[in-house]
């Protein structure tokens, strides 16, 4: 009896993405599990600060990956995980597990610092440094209030940021904030937000994504930074005129109401 290679081609295929797919499900859900442990194993009042992240998606043979390290604190990192390798799963798959943790003001949702891909079989992998010239033009500046950045780390030493400190942002979708101490070694080897993997202009000729207006919300982002805090308010004193307010007499009322009294129940001069 004679077969249709084509059809046996077509249903190797078929099995094959059937497989791939079933893979994939499994790894997913072992990442929400890896996720969910780690989020349990964390002591009273810490949680994870932040997951560093090697996507191996591409150019690392048949099998995407990612590598993942866990920074686990409080307000700090003290305690940092192992690197580990979960096999069949995308940095897009990372991203949905983590939103789908508890987000809340005390303990919110991790950050990402996506690490440089470094080595593999693809040239596109190797670290490329952000252009020097579009380094110096990036925002920075000095912090004036540090309950500005409260509820942020910078992505790179996962310290907390305090007054003073001389900080820089980057143009893309987050405004992401960093130590500028911290970032320049950074674009000094990847051309990519550490947080959220936006690429920089290279060394080589390049527009970056969007155009100008970027660089414009990341400066004014900087401006909001460095403003000096408002003036405490000073509370009004009763009786006191009212800035702005019609006034006829710097004596307050209830003092002349009281005045008067008193002269009435002072004996009359004969």
């Amino acid at each position: 009896r004679s077969t249709n290679p084509n059809s046996e081609r077509s249903d190797k295929s078929t099995h094959e993405h059937t497989q791939q797919q079933q893979s994939m499900t499994t790894a997913v859900a072992k990442l929400r599990e890896c996720l969910a442990l780690q989020s349990a194993a964390c002591d009273n009042g810490q949680r994870i600060l932040q997951l560093c992240v090697i996507d191996h998606a591409t150019g690392h043979g048949s099998t995407p990956h990612l590598h993942l390290q866990f920074h686990l604190g409080a307000t700090r990192s003290t305690h940092t995980s192992p690197w580990s390798q979960i096999d069949h799963v995308t940095l897009a798959d990372l991203r949905t597990a983590v939103a789908e943790l508890p987000n809340t003001l005390q303990a919110p949702h991790p950050l990402l610092h996506i690490h440089p891909n470094n080595g593999g079989s693809n040239a596109r992998n190797t670290p490329v440094p952000t252009q020097r010239s579009y380094v110096e033009e990036l925002p920075r500046g000095k912090l004036s209030d540090a309950s500005l950045l409260a509820d942020r780390t910078c992505p790179v030493c996962i310290e907390c940021f305090n007054a003073g400190d001389e900080l820089v942002v980057l143009p893309c979708q987050g405004l992401h904030v960093s130590h500028w101490a911290c970032l320049q070694p950074w674009l000094a080897m990847a051309h990519t937000c550490p947080s959220c993997r936006f690429e920089l202009p290279t060394a080589k000729p390049a527009i970056p994504e969007g155009g100008a207006a970027p660089m414009q919300k990341a400066w004014a982002e900087m401006r909001r930074l460095q403003a000096p805090p408002p003036p405490a308010a000073i509370p009004l004193l009763v009786g006191a005129p009212v800035l702005g307010a019609p006034c006829t007499s710097t004596t307050p009322s209830w003092v002349r109401a009281g005045l008067s009294n008193a002269r009435r129940l002072l004996p009359r001069a004969r």
